[in-house]
């Protein structure tokens, strides 16, 4: 400051501002510093507020400056000229011709003045933006920009939990206070010198405001909340350390007494179950001994039937033994069978074995029934009879009355769901369908690598129980696809040493093992199940077995696969009901009007969504009263927004209203026994590009089985004698047939060359789909395969390595099933490979299975890196199989590259665990050495964002990708390949469903309007207020900043009074109050006043009811609280207002009716002055109210307590979080929004419900992850090889509810051809293609491009920095033009190139060759990179 010279400006005027007291040159050091001119940090410290309403624009510092004096108003006006031509590239800013109205014209605020810009456009790249972003400091900025220049922000709350702050740390108390002042304050404050000796050494912090959810949320920079922890902590990476040590010490002593307890419960289920089979054994009696009586009628008789003679429907899998009570009824298929009264229990027949296998009766927990209650022998629940010990250690019964314990077992069967367990996967099937399945009791036949992940997936979803059966011993060669499979395990049953591992997947699925040598010897013992999976297992013993099955109401799924060939077929028998084919929510909408011939229109031509054939119903329809009978009427399309309903005759004449809705009506479908389904199969298609395919592979798969029958074993891998008998035993099936199938001899024989493979992606893909099948079955939900599906991914074979007899031959290693498949010169290629895996959820946890079975990176050179930054919660258990509930806490890369070890330990070293989230935040860990050390990146993320990103850096470093998403029954798969295809970011999925506000606020009709609505209730009650408390708590002059912002100063200063002076809660009982009284404005207060504004008789101004179409009439309710749904509210509202206060919460219900029975609510009165939007198409009359009261602001402030009283205390926002059943979030959201529905007559949804669509909750389900991580592999699989043809690749689209497969080619990448000023053309990828330059001279930069590519280049830029432009005069560009390029990039930018950073990208504009091209005709080049040779 001392170095200025002083300024000789005259001031001509009275001094306004203290700013004309200061140098010229300081004050065009402080204008400077007032805008971003393209310098973050700058920026960054700005404290001008640009903005504005639309009527009077904010005052800012120039307009200060400026009406000091002319000459100030010159030397601003000036400057900010300078300002916008020197960055005309961005501000389009040209000096005028004339220069005299260039001096007249005001660049201050007039039309296209720097202040007017700022207001509309974003400060770094000219963009119009609306988005005041950066940090603190006003101005606009986009959403780009703002990522670029600051990507390193971090939250509040992420700054507390990661760094173990507290606010006192983030915000210091005394931070704001220096000098005198300070010691002043030391002085004569104990309190504050106490603080000072607490948090003296810490400094302020820059911080600034976000909006997310229309809150304001505090946001720091990163580097800064390291650098303060460090102040507090010392060493932050040693103090998170020991406190990650203390946690994990605590839930080591949590695990540890849950083990203890486990075990003191196994032995007391133990006893139980040995109670259970002496309960069973004296329950049971020989069929003979009762009597049946037909039963033709319908089921609503059957039930009445029931009802009238006191009996019970007892599911029976068994033929032969029946249930005694004072009258046992059974019911199979059509007939009733009734026990004879006062029959003895006498001549039992032996007992069936327990189905549980030993030492593994698992541990319930509250929801579920005790083991002793579980099924028993045959599959009967066992009486729960008191059980006891005598003095010589034998066991008594205690005989209890029959029909009474059957009341009390049907009770005990009606055990809830565990929806902390099976949350996702319940938004898939749903809760009848869960029950059902969860009474259900399966064997799977086979435990090579199919069987296993059959078992697999079905163990996960939840059944009764699930009993293994494969006698054979284990080989080698079975652990290519078997992953419960020890090489320590060859030789051993697999049954027996896979079940114990399948077990541990789910505690509420009992895994036994079938203990038979032979399953066609005693084919009866099938009786036991109610779905039998066949896999690895002859033809005939199939025939035998499923026609069996078939006779006796017994489900059967068949699945084979043979290298890159598989199958699957499915018998549910004669009327089999599927009550949801697709499992898509009912359609529903409101009618605009019905005429006479039974048309029926939608409301506001909304499309219907309806088909051909579907059933509807009608509600609240007046005039045609007889539509609302309840009886679904079938419906003919007619059109996208209408639809017949058939003859309306005799129902009325419609007036108006009413709703209609999907009803889901049961389909029935006849299944055929396999022994006709081999001469005349009913295919489903699998991929419409092979249409053909099924038949041929139909006669080729019978072919295999009669070579095996032959030979006693499946043809030698690339073995032709083989391969020439099993064509010509394929020929004779075709022929056999009668059909006309023309065989492909090459098919047929790549069929016999495969027979021996056993690939995981294949066991994968028809595991997840058998056992998917197995669901639908015992569950009705979704439509089967009917009945048989074939599969085969041939483009997936090398051509890059050799494959033959010799190089297919066994060589005695877990990778022979893939040998004989693709040789061992493949195998060892894969081997090599070096991949990156993005994400170890549930589609990366199958995703590592797969890798871990096919040895893919177990070569010297190959590596696998795993990457996720997430720990594992409970919820994750149902869908993520690599994890134990012990595991629950642990880093999710930790313990699936630890499993995967396991599974195969040729991986040991190879797999590198890391934590971090692939992000720009993240660069220098995931450089760009680490990039192009990488062959391929596979994704198995479930975030848009995060998909993006990774997309992107492939794009870049010219990456193949494999990307994968599921949602529920669907799934899709797609391959990215360099130069060839489109990428993932190519294609964007539309955007959300959104309600207009009107809506929400006044007129809901449908249940998500209220969940939205009370959505945002939770959010301005619980996380906006204590945000913006607390920014008046720490921020300098934040009222004032408030002041500036056009439009809710009032809002603002309300909120801050409520909080803390009007409903500051003393106690807990002041919470509860405050609750109550939330239920009266919102559910009888503003009832009342929409009422009073829009009388339920009132009438639009085209003489319609105001109430018709989607306006439905609301009526307010009173308080009640007996009614669960109000007291919960209010329970509820109080927990919630008590967590942002720190106050202890007292939920006893007696003490909270003490405290509402005592309360005196006052009886509210409508306001006549009060306004309320009618419509979303009309202008909301609140939008641009009266001018708030200057005197009522001022009263409201003076009443606010000074932020330096309330030293140290803040609000504790709440941080909304769906998964925890005991926080009250969901509870709360729930009874707000059925309260609301109360309020309207909508239909109102259960907590379930409401979690789902609140919490945006992506269903899910093990088996669409499973079938579709095994496309992806098969992808892997081609990329691994090198195939360049594009056509050889796949994109997959599945829906297992359909069920529905359909695949293509990749899209390819779009290009372009230009033609040069020297005519050259250049042909460019506009996606992969980009320019590479070494790290030359600006100059040579210039002449080599135009004369490389024949374009003159016109502009650089780097960021938001401009390098270069072709209009810059000599002057600027003569210095420039010498530099090198890395030179040029830090000099211009102020800012170094950081140390990782091996490239910079340069953005490039060129001078269209043609000079009559018109001005929209723009030539879109690549970026240049610029390589810095580091």
């Amino acid at each position: 400051m001392a170095n200025i010279k002083k300024s000789t400006v005259t001031v001509t005027a009275e001094p306004k501002d203290h700013l004309t007291a200061i140098p010229t040159e300081v004050q065009h050091l402080i204008i400077g510093n007032l805008l971003a001119t393209h310098e973050p940090n700058k920026a960054f410290e700005c404290i001008g507020n640009l903005a504005t309403s639309k009527k009077t624009p904010a005052s800012h510092p120039f307009d200060s400056l400026a009406a000091t004096c002319k000459t100030f108003r010159g030397e601003v006006n000036q400057w900010c000229l300078l300002f916008l031509t020197n960055h005309s590239t961005i501000t389009n800013c040209k000096p005028l011709k004339n220069s005299k109205n260039q001096a007249e014209r005001n660049f201050i605020r007039g039309r296209g003045g720097l202040l007017t810009w700022c207001e509309k456009h974003c400060v770094f790249c000219g963009k119009k933006s609306a988005r005041s972003a950066i940090l603190m400091n006003g101005l606009h900025c986009c959403t780009d920009c703002d990522k670029e220049h600051w990507p390193d922000k971090i939250t509040k709350t992420q700054a507390k939990k990661e760094y173990d702050l507290r606010d006192d740390h983030l915000h210091p108390p005394l931070a704001h206070h220096s000098g005198p002042s300070l010691a002043k304050l030391l002085t004569t404050s104990p309190a504050m010198a106490k603080l000072y000796k607490k948090f003296g050494s810490l400094s302020k912090l820059r911080y600034g405001t976000y909006m997310a959810h229309n809150v304001p949320t505090t946001m720091f920079l990163r580097k800064d909340v390291l650098a303060q922890a460090q102040r507090v902590h010392g060493d932050v990476e040693a103090h998170l350390a020991a406190k990650e040590a203390k946690k994990q010490a605590k839930r080591d002593e949590k695990a540890r007494k849950a083990r203890e307890a486990a075990v003191a419960l196994d032995i007391i289920q133990q006893q139980q179950a040995a109670a259970a089979l002496q309960a069973y054994a004296a329950a049971i009696v020989p069929l003979s001994q009762v009597v049946q009586q037909p039963w033709d009628q319908s089921q609503s008789e059957f039930d009445k039937f029931l009802s009238q003679h006191a009996l019970d429907k007892i599911a029976n899998p068994d033929d032969d033994v029946i249930r005694v009570g004072d009258t046992g009824v059974k019911e199979r298929g059509c007939s009733i069978i009734a026990k004879q009264p006062s029959t003895p229990l006498t001549s039992l027949d032996p007992l069936p074995p327990f189905p549980h296998y030993p030492g593994k009766i698992a541990k319930l927990g509250t929801k579920r029934r005790h083991s002793g209650e579980e099924p028993v022998g045959n599959g009967y629940p066992a009486h729960p009879k008191k059980v006891m010990t005598d003095i010589n250690g034998n066991m008594e019964v205690d005989e209890a009355h029959p029909q009474s314990e059957l009341a009390k077992l049907k009770e005990a069967t009606n055990g809830e769901i565990d929806e902390s367990l099976y949350s996702r996967q319940l938004y898939v099937l749903g809760h009848e369908a869960m029950k059902r399945m969860g009474a259900s009791h399966i064997l799977v036949v086979g435990l090579r690598g199919l069987g296993v992940e059959i078992a697999k997936n079905i163990a996960l979803a939840g059944v009764k129980s699930l009993t293994l059966f494969d006698p054979k011993p284990a080989a080698i060669q079975d652990l290519s696809a078997q992953f419960f499979l020890h090489p320590e395990d060859v030789g051993k049953p697999r049954a027996a040493v896979t079940a114990p591992r399948v077990s541990e997947l789910n505690p509420y699925t009992p895994v036994g093992v079938h203990e038979s040598d032979s399953l066609t010897a005693d084919l009866a013992q099938l009786r036991r199940y109610q779905v039998v999976v066949l896999t690895d297992t002859t033809l005939k013993d199939q025939l035998t077995i499923a026609d069996y099955c078939h006779q006796n109401g017994i489900f059967v799924v068949i699945a084979d696969t043979f290298g890159l060939f598989g199958s699957i077929f499915t018998d549910f028998g004669k009327n089999f009901t599927v009550g949801d084919a697709t499992g898509e929510n009912p359609l529903s909408g409101i009618v605009a009007g019905v005429d006479q011939d039974g048309l029926v229109s939608a409301l506001d031509e909304t499309r219907h969504g309806l088909e051909d054939g579907d059933f509807i119903t009608f509600t609240e329809v007046e005039g045609m009263e007889g539509l609302n009978d309840g009886v679904p009427r079938k419906i003919t399309v007619k059109g996208p927004y209408t639809f017949s309903i058939g003859d309306v005759s005799g129902l009325g004449v419609y007036k108006r209203g009413g709703l209609y809705t999907q009803v889901k009506m049961p389909k029935f479908l006849d299944f055929e026994p396999l022994s006709q389904q081999l001469k005349k199969p009913e295919y489903v298609v699998s991929d419409f590009a092979k249409f053909d395919r099924p038949a041929q592979l139909h006669a080729g798969f019978q072919a295999l089985h009669a070579f095996v029958e032959k030979r006693g074993d499946l043809p030698r891998p690339h073995n032709d004698s083989d391969a020439a008998e099993v064509l010509k035993l394929a020929q004779e099936v075709a022929k056999a047939s009668g059909e006309d199938v023309e065989l492909d001899e090459k098919l047929i024989k790549e069929l016999s060359y495969q027979a021996r493979g056993d690939l995981c992606p294949m066991a994968a893909f028809f595991g997840g789909l058998a056992a998917q099948e197995v669901l639908k079955s015992v569950s009705g939900k979704f439509h089967p395969i009917k009945q048989w599906l074939y599969f085969d991914s041939l483009e997936s074979l090398p051509t890059s390595s050799t494959r033959s007899e010799e190089q297919c031959k066994p060589l005695g290693t877990r990778y022979d099933g893939q040998i004989a498949v693709f040789g061992k010169e493949y195998q060892d290629k894969l081997a090599n490979y070096k991949e990156f895996l993005v994400g170890a959820g549930a589609i990366g946890c199958e995703m590592i299975k797969n890798w871990a079975m096919i040895g893919l990176a177990t070569g010297p050179k190959g590596r696998i890196t795993l990457t996720d930054m997430d720990q594992i919660e409970r919820s994750n258990l149902n869908r993520q199989f690599l994890f134990r509930p012990k595991d629950v806490g642990k880093l999710k890369s930790e313990c699936a590259a630890l499993a995967a070890q396991a599974m195969n330990p040729d991986l040991k070293g190879h797999i590198d665990m890391l934590k971090d989230r692939v992000s720009q935040e993240t660069e220098h860990v995931f450089n760009e050495t680490f990039w192009e050390g990488l062959d391929a990146v596979t994704n198995a993320l479930d975030n848009v964002d995060a998909r993006t990103y990774v997309d992107r850096r492939c794009v870049f470093f010219h990456k193949p990708l494999l990307d994968s998403g599921t949602l529920g029954t669907k799934g899709n798969t797609q391959v990215v390949l360099p130069r060839q295809t489109e990428s993932y970011s190519s294609s964007v999925d539309p955007p959300e469903q959104s309600f207009p506000m009107c809506t929400l606020r006044s007129f809901p009709n449908r249940i998500e309007h209220t969940i939205a609505w009370a959505k945002d209730l939770f959010h301005t009650y619980f996380a906006g207020p204590a945000e913006i408390v607390n920014s008046y708590l720490e921020k300098e002059n934040y009222l004032a900043s408030q002041q500036r912002q056009s439009g809710n100063e009032k809002q603002t200063l309300e909120t801050l009074r409520d909080y803390l002076v009007t409903e500051w809660p003393k106690d807990f009982d002041t919470c509860i109050e405050w609750g109550r009284m939330q239920f009266e404005k919102h559910y009888n207060n503003a009832i009342q006043q929409l009422l009073y504004n829009f009388p339920k008789d009132s009438k639009t101004s085209s003489g319609q009811p105001f109430w018709s179409g989607p306006k439905r009439a609301p009526d307010a309710l009173r308080f009640d609280p007996n009614n669960p749904t109000h007291y919960s509210f209010v329970l509820a509202a109080a927990n919630l207002h008590a967590f942002n206060y720190s106050i202890q919460p007292i939920n006893d219900r007696k003490h909270v009716i003490s405290v509402l029975d005592r309360m005196n609510v006052p009886e509210f009165r409508p306001d006549p002055g009060v306004k309320i939007q009618a419509d979303d198409k009309e202008p909301d009359p609140n939008a641009n109210g009266v001018q708030d009261d200057e005197e009522d602001l001022k009263n409201i402030t003076k009443s606010l307590p000074r932020p330096d009283s309330l030293v140290g205390f803040r609000l504790e926002p709440v941080e909304f979080e769906k998964d925890d059943d005991t926080n009250f979030h969901i509870d709360f959201i729930t009874a707000a929004s059925n309260l609301r529905a109360e309020n309207y007559k909508i239909q109102t949804a259960d907590r379930h419900k409401t979690k789902f669509i609140a919490g945006k909750i992506i269903p899910a389900i093990a088996t669409t992850t499973a079938l579709v991580t095994g496309l992806v592999v098969l992808e892997l699989y081609k990329i691994i090889d090198g195939k360049t043809d594009i056509e050889q690749y796949k994109n997959g689209f599945v829906n297992l509810a359909l069920p529905f497969f359909g695949f293509s080619e990749p899209i390819v990448s779009p290009k372009a051809t230009y033609k040069g000023g020297n005519g050259k053309e250049l042909t460019i990828d506009k996606l992969w293609d980009r320019f590479e330059t070494d790290d030359v001279t600006l100059k040579e930069f210039l002449a080599d491009f135009e004369e490389k590519h024949g374009f003159k280049i016109t502009m650089i830029s780097s960021g938001v920095t401009l390098l270069y432009a072709s209009f810059y005069p000599a002057s600027r560009t003569k210095d420039r033009l010498p530099m090198k390029l890395s030179t040029l990039v830090e000099t211009i930018s102020t800012k170094p190139i950081p140390d990782h950073q091996k490239n910079v990208i340069l953005d490039i504009a060129v001078e269209h060759p043609d000079e009559d091209a018109a001005d929209d005709e723009d030539i879109d080049l690549p970026y240049v990179m610029l390589k810095l040779n580091k």
